[in-house]
């Protein structure tokens, strides 16, 4: 069983703390649901095993300290508010100097937006860019010079540091990692209980791709995300956001490492995915909610991407 352990500390978001123990009962759930093992646990750790006051002045009783933890497979890092990187908590360095054994070892670590000051401090993360919410991206800069800072509406992962922009970058970060440990299918079946939407809406889950800075092109991502059903036709789009044909596919290839219309094509494979695990609509009729009028040709497109037809990946989901 993989230990997911929570730093906990004075002044941290209560929020985010739960989000990350809520999203893993709700994988619990679904893998008892399935007749499956638990595949994690949560540890919540302070620096000393005393219960903090979280931001909003509620006490969270900690599972243990942070030198009792024997193993951790995945940390996270939950935020402070933006006041609080200017203050001195005494117990943040402490955490930072335990921090550093795991970053040296490449222990997966998620920082959640502000929680990235207690990441930097460890000053072992110089050449990697870390991303942070917007508003303090500035102040962080200022703090640490030697560090890259950046904002981002979601998460950037640089080997086995995950850092978050935003509220929602923390259920993105959460399903990569858990694709990454327990496969595609069974995050995509977490990610239709998780989102209270209908499957057609749902953010796709492409995360590899967004793994870059480039705001301009992430914005073309999110209207193709949105607008997946729509027959693309490159110039129009180039036009559309304000490039030219060629400098759209130049840096559409540099941000997302694919030509726009196979990112377009991997969104749809994604939205037939969600349809397949959440509705009991046939293949026709899949095929077309994502674009294509010619069901046969989009099983092909599927087949290529996932290696199996529409039919057997609604099979095997059902089997996991």
């Amino acid at each position: 069983m993989k230990n997911i352990v929570i730093i906990i500390y004075e002044g941290c978001w209560a929020m985010s703390v739960f989000s990350v123990s809520d999203f893993v009962r709700i994988v619990t759930i679904l893998e008892e649901l399935l007749g499956k093992q638990a595949s994690f646990s949560i540890t919540m750790a302070s620096a000393n095993g005393k219960s903090i006051k979280s931001s909003s002045n509620y006490n969270i009783q900690p599972d243990c300290a942070l030198v009792d933890i024997t193993s951790a497979d995945l940390i996270v890092i939950p935020p402070m508010e933006g006041p609080q990187l200017n203050s001195t908590d005494n117990n943040q360095p402490r955490i930072s100097d335990w921090l550093k054994t795991y970053i040296n070892n490449k222990t997966p670590i998620l920082s959640l937006t502000t929680g990235v000051d207690i990441l930097a401090a460890t000053h072992l993360l110089n050449n990697k860019l870390l991303c942070s919410h917007w508003a303090f991206i500035s102040l962080l800069k200022r703090k640490y010079p030697l560090n890259k800072f950046t904002a981002h509406e979601s998460f950037l992962f640089d080997k086995h540091i995950y850092t978050t922009g935003s509220l929602d970058g923390t259920l993105d970060a959460l399903l990569n990692y858990l694709a990454q440990e327990k496969g595609d299918q069974f995050a995509q079946i977490c990610a239709s209980h998780l989102l209270a939407t209908q499957p057609n809406k749902m953010p796709p889950l492409l995360f590899k791709h967004r793994n870059h800075t480039d705001n301009a092109i992430l914005v073309v991502q999110d209207w193709l995300d949105s607008n997946y059903q729509t027959d693309i036709n490159i110039e129009v789009l180039a036009r559309k956001f304000g490039f030219s044909e060629r400098n759209l596919k130049r840096r559409f290839v540099l941000a997302t490492k694919l030509p726009p219309n196979r990112y377009l094509q991997k969104v749809r494979v994604d939205k037939a995915k969600k349809l397949l695990i959440s509705t009991t609509l046939n293949i026709k009729e899949i095929a077309y909610q994502v674009g294509y009028e010619n069901d046969s040709f989009f099983n092909r497109i599927f087949k290529g991407s996932t290696g199996m037809t529409l039919g057997q990946w609604r099979k095997s989901t059902q089997e996991i």
